[in-house]
């Protein structure tokens, strides 16, 4: 099997006058990467997932590394970047993905999110 069949890609929509998109389901993959065009207001990309697919309280819960400190990326305004994720471990295995800029669009923004088939 090549590994451009292992991978697959997800759209993300954060909707206007929110900083949070739904909850994406993901089981089966590795998230392995973030692509936002030049429209997606902030300068931060925060992450928020569930190994059960419960979450808490209705929402899910944000994802923090070993040392306690929140999975966030900083991201740049007015340009579209490609966030590749090889080494964090956090955003592996997980039943249920979201994402969350620190500034509200106006309008709907798709994010594209990267996934790769655990095998």
């Amino acid at each position: 099997m090549d590994i451009l069949s292992l991978q697959l890609f997800r759209v993300a929509v954060i909707p206007a006058a929110t900083t949070q998109c739904p909850a994406l389901d993901v089981r089966g993959y590795d998230v392995i990467g973030v692509q936002k065009d030049a429209t997606l207001p902030g300068t931060s990309l925060t992450f928020f997932g569930t190994f059960d697919g419960v979450g808490v309280s209705g929402s899910l819960p944000q994802i923090f590394d070993a040392s306690n400190a929140a999975v966030t990326i900083t991201t740049t305004t007015l340009t579209a970047a490609l966030h590749l994720f090889q080494q964090v471990k956090e955003l592996r295995g997980l039943n249920q993905f979201a994402l969350a800029t620190n500034s509200a669009p106006a309008g709907a923004i798709n994010v594209v999110i990267g996934l790769r088939w655990i095998t």
